[in-house]
């Protein structure tokens, strides 16, 4: 994923039939499924889960990511850093009602987690649990961000984060992948200071915020819990809208939107997960990112914008203009 998310994804413009989303009230849609969920697997069956240390796979790891030992304090600039990976997944998983235990690193490419061989399955060590969650740091891009006040001492960036999940269940037959989903973390914040220290506050924050939305998919045992706010994230909004053609038309004529309307720069597509991310707007400059999921014979788009109070058109705006590349 993180060699397709270096740069903007060349699509190929052809005729595709004229298709509308449905008509499905706010109040009365429904979250689209995740990326990957096993039949007969329901979250009720999950008792322990064993969490292995964060993998990170990204493409380049030039900057270090302080995924599972504690980071380094930078002296004069914050006196408490976000947590690591593994302590906020961990964290998070109990917050919303789920016991977790540490597990043994796991050795394991995209590939490996995406579609498992029965071989690497196998390798799995569950402890004794009787399931297992691998978290995985696919691409942490530092986007600079310049203005003519700034300095060459003061060097302002911005940071997003996509991360991936994935649950396994031991089974006597045989070792099985039953749910995986992706998300991106796009915390909102803009620090101003050293490139290090920015580098490493962002991006913790990031993934952080990343693993957040990965894990409000699951489904949340305390249902009192707001667990969008669990790590103190800006208030973001999710637009669902479900179209009447499969991912593969969709992802199309998203592509088509989002290069050439001359309304959005790409940061990064995934073509794998249907995934991308974005800026938006002319002066407040922010990110947004969307990911395609089917569900059954159609296609859900899921929007996030990072600032709904002040950006709320930009989602309707992004539908529209889909919807107008799909009646070419």
């Amino acid at each position: 994923m993180s060699r397709t998310f270096s740069g903007l994804l060349l699509v190929v413009s052809f005729w595709v039939p004229a298709a509308w989303p449905k008509d499905h009230p706010k109040d009365q849609q429904a979250p689209p499924a995740p990326l990957f969920i096993a039949r007969e697997f329901h979250f009720s069956q999950i008792d322990t889960i064993c969490v292995t240390p964060t993998l990170d796979l990204r493409a380049d790891k030039t900057e270090p990511l302080a995924l599972s030992a504690e980071p380094w304090r930078v002296k004069g600039f914050l006196t408490t850093l976000p947590p690591t990976a593994d302590a906020a997944l961990a964290n998070l998983f109990n917050y919303i009602g789920y016991k977790t235990v540490s597990c043994n690193p796991v050795n394991a490419t995209l590939d490996d987690l995406k579609a498992p061989s029965d071989a690497w399955l196998q390798k799995l060590d569950f402890g004794e649990s009787r399931w297992l969650f691998i978290l995985a740091v696919q691409d942490v891009p530092i986007q600079p961000l310049t203005d003519s006040w700034k300095t060459k001492k003061l060097q302002s960036h911005h940071v997003y984060a996509v991360v991936s999940g994935y649950l396994f269940e031991k089974q006597a037959a045989g070792n099985r992948l039953v749910w995986r989903d992706i998300a991106v973390g796009l915390l909102g914040d803009e620090f101003v200071g050293k490139k290090e220290t920015v580098k490493l506050v962002e991006s913790q924050d990031d993934i952080a915020d990343g693993i957040s939305n990965l894990l409000a998919k699951f489904e949340t045992r305390n249902k009192n819990l707001n667990v969008g706010h669990f790590f103190k994230t800006p208030l973001k909004e999710v637009h669902t809208e479900i179209f009447d053609v499969t991912c593969n038309v969709l992802w199309i004529a998203l592509n088509d939107t989002l290069k050439k309307s001359g309304k959005y720069d790409v940061l990064g597509v995934d073509d794998s997960d249907t995934i991308a991310v974005y800026m938006v707007g002319r002066i407040d400059l922010h990110f947004d990112w969307v990911i395609l999921k089917s569900e059954q014979n159609n296609c859900a788009m899921q929007i996030m914008v990072s600032f709904p109070k002040e950006r709320s058109h930009d989602a309707g705006d992004l539908i529209k203009r889909v919807q107008a590349s799909l009646s070419k």
